[in-house]
C-alpha cells in the first residue's frame, strides 16, 4: 500500500468490482429463509466480499473476522475515519496488469480512479485484515465485532446447558483448509459443547444411521466439496461432501418436504 500504491490498491478495486458484479446464488436465499424462522442464529465467516449484507442478513448478527471490502479506513493509526462505499462504486483498474488507473504522484488521480480519500485528502486502504498487517484501528474495529460474537456464544451455551430442549447445529459451508479459521472456530465451539454437556464421545457416528435417529444436542454440519470430516468429533458431524449451492438446495427441499408432510399429517388429525 506504500511502497507500490497502484498495484495495491488495483488489486483491491478490482477484487471490489468482481464482488459488486457478482450475482448471489440461490443459496443466501434459502440460508436467509432458515435464519427468518423464529430461531437465533449468528454468521461467522471468513469472506470479505460483503455478501452475507447484501443479501439482507441482519447486520447484527455477522461476524467479518478478516474485515468487508465495502469499508475503507484511513491508513495511519492516528485517525479513526471510516467510509462505506456504496454497491454502484467503481475502481477503474487496468485488469491486464491489475493496476490502480492512477498517477502514484497525484492524490487526485487516485481520486477520480475510485479511491476514496480521508479528511485530509490522503489515500484510504480497505478494512481488510491482510497477512503481517496490524494496524491498530482495524484490528479495533475488527475486535468489537469479535467480542460481540464471543458474547452471544457464551449466552448460548449457557443457554444450552441450562435447557435441554435446546439444540444447536453449525453450519459450515465451503471452508477449505488453506485459511481455517473458520473450520477451526467450528471445532472448538462443538467441542466446548461436548465437554461442558457431557455429549458422549464414543466416536460412533450411529445416530443418523438408524432408522429412527435421535437429535443430538449439538451438530456440526460441514459442506464442504473436498474436506467434510471432523476427526475431533466425528460422532457429532455430519459431512456433506459437495457444493454449497447444490448441499443447501437438497437440504432446504428436503426440510421443506418434511414440514409439508408435518402439517399435512397434522391436519388429517383435525379433521
Amino acid at each position: 500500500l506504500r511502497s507500490g500504491p497502484c498495484l495495491a490498491q488495483g488489486f483491491w478495486g478490482s477484487c471490489f468490482n468482481m464482488y459488486k458484479s457478482t450475482q448471489l446464488h440461490e443459496g443466501y436465499k434459502r440460508l436467509k429463509g432458515w435464519c427468518e424462522l423464529p430461531k437465533d442464529f449468528y454468521v461467522y465467516t471468513s469472506n470479505v466480499d460483503g455478501h452475507f449484507v447484501e443479501a439482507g442478513f441482519d447486520t447484527g448478527r455477522i461476524c467479518e473476522i478478516h474485515g468487508r471490502i465495502s469499508k475503507w479506513i484511513t491508513m495511519t493509526d492516528e485517525e479513526d475515519e471510516m467510509t462505506i462505499l456504496s454497491d454502484d462504486h467503481h475502481f477503474r483498474v487496468d485488469e491486464s496488469e491489475m493496476r490502480l488507473m492512477a498517477d502514484e504522484k497525484d492524490v487526485e488521480s487516485f481520486r477520480a480512479a475510485g479511491v476514496p480519500l480521508d479528511r485530509h485528502g490522503n489515500p484510504m486502504r480497505p478494512a481488510v485484515l491482510m497477512f503481517d498487517d496490524e494496524p491498530e484501528h482495524l484490528l479495533k474495529t475488527l475486535r468489537a465485532e469479535q467480542d460481540k460474537y464471543q458474547q452471544w456464544e457464551a449466552q448460548m451455551e449457557e443457554e444450552m446447558e441450562n435447557n435441554e430442549a435446546c439444540r444447536l447445529v453449525i453450519l459450515e459451508i465451503g471452508c477449505g483448509q488453506r485459511v481455517p479459521c473458520v473450520r477451526q472456530e467450528s471445532e472448538c465451539v462443538l467441542d466446548d459443547l461436548v465437554k461442558r454437556l457431557g455429549l458422549d464421545e464414543s466416536g460412533d457416528p450411529c445416530w443418523y444411521e438408524e432408522e429412527e435417529c435421535s437429535i443430538p444436542r449439538a451438530l456440526l454440519i460441514r459442506i464442504n466439496p473436498e474436506y467434510p470430516y471432523n476427526q475431533m468429533n466425528p460422532h457429532l458431524t455430519l459431512p456433506v461432501q459437495g457444493s454449497a449451492l447444490a448441499s443447501l438446495t437438497e437440504i432446504d427441499d428436503h426440510v421443506m418436504a418434511l414440514l409439508q408432510e408435518h402439517n399435512m399429517g397434522s391436519s388429517a388429525e383435525v379433521q
